[in-house]
């Protein structure tokens, strides 16, 4: 039979018999959905999978305990790709991270709290809690953009953080482009509080920028991000970036 993306609930076959069992298993895995309890106590020093055989990720609230203080550190409890909303009460003595399978941006769930966390079926999303915080890792790209051949001053960037974020050693995954390439070797440069931090050049007859950083930068909140813009190109034009970061 097929089923529900999500609670995972047997469609009815309407040639079925016995349409009563289908459609009661169904009321019993919404009510768990919408109120159950899972209790699992961490039987080893080890990240936890969710198993999905028996279950476990179909229901509201889910109790980490680990009253053989096996946990040594900080523990991953990995969700499969389910959306939906959960509740994950951390009684063990150390932070746990929800995940969402492997790779999925987490939220941190700190020892003795109780956390509303949001799956949207690749990242784990904060809702609210006591402890919680967005993980060190979860994507934050920032875009900007500017009009015009070539970008000017005027068109300065200056724009202030809200929270803090890392720009990783390299840029890596970052992209700059433009819809007219250049005619001249062309340099951004990217600054912190007036700081230079890194560049972004676009080579002759190049729409595409290459990155340069040395080591990881990181924004707390407050600071300033500002750009200075190259007069040496005629032609560039309509260019713009999106710098992979991380929440930190």
């Amino acid at each position: 039979m097929t089923t529900t993306a999500n609670f995972e609930i047997e469609h009815v076959d309407p040639s079925q018999s016995g349409k009563e069992t289908t459609i009661n298993a169904a009321w019993t895995r919404i009510d768990d959905r919408l109120a159950e309890l899972l209790v699992h106590n961490m039987a080893s020093d080890a990240d936890y999978v969710l198993n999905t055989g028996a279950a476990e990720h179909q229901n509201l609230l889910i109790r980490i305990t680990d009253t053989g203080a096996l946990l040594s550190t900080k523990r991953t409890i990995q969700f499969p790709a389910n959306k939906g909303l959960y509740i994950l009460h951390n009684l063990t003595a150390f932070d746990l991270d929800a995940r969402v399978g492997g790779a999925g941006g987490a939220v941190t769930c700190g020892s003795a709290t109780l956390n509303l966390i949001v799956s949207d079926g690749t990242d784990m999303l904060l809702g609210a809690g006591a402890g919680g915080a967005a993980a060190a890792g979860v994507p934050y790209d920032f875009t900007f953009f500017f009009s015009g051949i070539p970008p000017s001053a005027s068109e300065a960037i200056r724009i202030p953080f809200t929270r803090e974020i890392t720009f990783p050693d390299g840029l890596p995954l970052s992209l700059g482009k433009a819809a007219v390439a250049a005619t001249a070797s062309t340099t951004f440069t990217f600054k912190r509080n007036g700081t230079s931090f890194g560049t972004a050049n676009f080579a002759i007859a190049a729409s595409t920028a290459t990155f340069t950083m040395a080591g990881d930068e990181v924004f707390a909140a407050g600071d300033v991000f500002t750009v200075d813009t190259p007069t040496s190109d005629a032609s560039l034009s309509n260019v713009g970036f999106a710098l992979a970061g991380l929440r930190t």
